[in-house]
């Protein structure tokens, strides 16, 4: 989790400082520099990059040197080790994040690379808050260059020369925020779930964000311990619903209210996620729901967790597997009765029912309140006021609004919301607005050009996370050379060099796997099971058990399109079959694909 300020303090010049160096004394600074960062000594590439910078800014600034820009190098995002922008410039309220480049022109994971620079300064860095940042790219041996792509100035040497022209004319004092103070401000990156879970029981709390702060989860958490004491010191039974779109922070704040009691239950109906977050943090109090529920008829604690609390098992379910004649939801307030209190908080996260036997969701709950033989005190979200009918009471603080994930998590919802619904001219624009807010929608037919696509996108970022998503009903995807994973902690833990590593782009796991886990990129397998016919979304292999089997598959697909935190690739494999589908997300997408099908 990144809420450090910067290691090693950047190689910071002055325009008339540095038009003074000569080149090897420039070389030797930031070679000195990378070393103490990197712990290595600086690759052929990685002085060959300087020497251009050298010989661009040496043309470019010397019509400048009265400017009082600050120039920074060396700049590392801390906690994401190998991205590192080439130049930073400062001057006045206005920031520039430069890379510059020899190709003629800028492939498109080079315009993904600007793209998250933008947006990751923007969001986390925090002495950036008050300045305008662009992004450039520089390319330096280009006759010419396409001046603006997704919000990314791409310029010739002589362009960027004529661009800071225009800019000095504007802005012609000091930074209002020096070089020195800027790279040694936080930077406070959103944790994915696996990092606040390990730095939650290794320093036993979070560190306090502003993310966290605009999200109101301090409110929260206070108001769910408050009412603990209350409910305790009153002898109540007490169930209470914390709702939220997935990111949200709904699991992060059930994993630290557990922290903060005695002998915490934690129960969660997602196997993997106990699985991966047992492994993480070597404790074992996060526990499988549907298995605890089987095997401890009996249990004395007064306040329960429960992740994922959709996805409770109805009757039916529980009796196929063995249990008694009773839904999860009224085994747990059984439970609960057995104490002279208890409170029973329920972490849901809304259309996100996927296995036979949760398609009756919440309703599930209210049928085991009807039948509770002790009085329940019901706490709701706003939002559910007409929707749940046993008496309640409300609380706003108890629907989470602001993503914890990533800072787009809502837009993105909103646009695989739309897409499920086949509403697809809000997905071209939500799509639009997610691009040029830095979260990428890929299309490809060729599983080639996907994999390259996302190692070109990470080849200098060897902190993040990526890999391939499927439904567990995709046939498609038995006929290619991939594999289901056996060790789910390993693929989402392991080095990327590990060979079950996620990022090896060898093996994929289904919605089963992955819900409540997020990566930073995901390749997601479009398969056979959920097809476009030129209307709407139709379910090639109908589950006739179940109550509504569509709503699953389509709960099944939202699940894989919710896990990326930077961007997706959809991965549509050719054939007859999926063309229809293939045309769909082409239009919802509303990008070139990459990559051209066979013909």
């Amino acid at each position: 989790m990144s809420n450090t300020n910067q290691s090693f303090t950047p190689v910071i010049y002055s325009i008339q400082e540095l038009l003074s160096l000569s080149l090897v004394d420039f070389g030797m600074a930031l070679a000195k520099q990378f070393e103490e960062r990197k712990g290595e000594r600086p690759d052929r590439e990685e002085k060959v990059k300087w020497l251009k910078t050298y010989e661009l800014l040496q043309k470019v600034l010397p019509t400048f040197k009265e400017i009082p820009a600050e120039l920074v190098f060396g700049y590392e995002l801390p906690g994401e080790e190998g991205r590192s922008p080439d130049l930073i410039l400062l001057i006045e309220n206005q920031l520039l994040v430069i890379e510059i480049q020899s190709t003629h022109e800028t492939r498109k994971g080079e315009q993904i690379e600007s793209t998250h620079y933008l947006r990751d300064l923007q969001a986390y860095h925090t002495a950036s808050g008050e300045l305008e940042i662009t992004s450039l790219r520089i390319l330096a041996d280009a006759k010419k260059a396409q001046r603006s792509v997704n919000g990314i100035e791409q310029l010739t040497d002589a362009g960027f020369k004529s661009y800071l022209s225009s800019l000095f004319k504007r802005y012609k004092e000091s930074p209002i925020v020096s070089a020195d103070t800027w790279a040694k401000a936080s930077y406070q990156a959103l944790p994915d779930l696996r990092e606040a879970a390990k730095t939650l029981f290794e320093q036993q709390e979070l560190p306090v964000m502003e993310k966290a702060k605009e999200a109101k989860l301090p409110e929260t958490m206070r108001f769910l311990k408050e009412t603990i004491v209350s409910v305790a010191n009153a002898k109540k039974h007490q169930l209470i619903f914390l709702t939220g779109a997935p990111g949200t922070g709904k699991t992060v704040a059930g994993l630290q209210l557990a922290q903060t009691l005695d002998n915490p239950l934690y129960l969660t109906a997602n196997t993997a996620f106990a699985e991966v977050i047992q492994e993480t943090t070597s404790q074992y109090f996060v526990q499988n729901l549907h298995q605890f529920l089987s095997e401890n008829s009996t249990v004395n604690t007064p306040v329960i967790i429960v992740d994922e609390a959709q996805r409770v098992w109805d009757t039916s379910t529980v009796s196929a597997q063995g249990g008694a004649e009773q839904s999860e939801a009224s085994a747990l307030l059984s439970i609960g009765a057995k104490n002279t209190w208890s409170i029973i908080v329920c972490l849901v996260g809304e259309g996100q029912e996927i296995y036979l036997g949760e398609e009756k969701g919440l309703s599930l709950w209210e049928e085991a309140l009807e039948s509770s033989s002790t009085q329940w005190d019901v706490l709701v979200p706003p939002h559910w006021e007409s929707r749940f009918t046993y008496p309640h009471q409300i609380d706003p603080l108890l629907h989470l609004t602001t993503s914890m994930r990533t800072h787009l998590a809502n837009d993105l919802q909103a646009w695989v919301d739309a897409l499920l619904e086949g509403d697809l001219a809000l997905c071209a624009t939500l799509s639009d607005q997610l691009n040029q807010k830095g979260f990428h929608i890929d299309l490809t037919r060729r599983m080639s050009v996907a994999k390259q696509h996302i190692q070109h996108i990470y080849s200098k970022a060897k902190e993040k996370r990526y890999g391939i998503l499927s439904t567990s009903h995709d046939r498609l995807l038995q006929e290619t050379d991939l594999t289901l994973t056996e060790d789910i902690a390993a693929f989402y833990n392991t080095s990327p060099a590990d060979t079950h590593s996620c990022c090896q782009l060898k093996e994929y796991v289904t919605e089963f796997e992955c819900q409540g886990l997020d990566l930073d990129y995901t390749m997601v397998c479009w398969g056979d099971d959920l097809v476009w016919n030129g209307d709407r979304w139709i379910e090639l292999y109908h589950r006739k058990e179940a109550d509504q089997s569509i709503r699953l598959r389509k709960n099944a697909y939202r699940v894989l399109l919710s896990r990326a935190r930077d961007g997706m690739m959809l991965y549509v494999p050719e054939g007859l079959a999926l063309d229809k589908t293939y045309e769909v997300l082409k239009e919802a997408v509303g990008a070139t694909p990459c990559g051209r099908p066979k013909k």
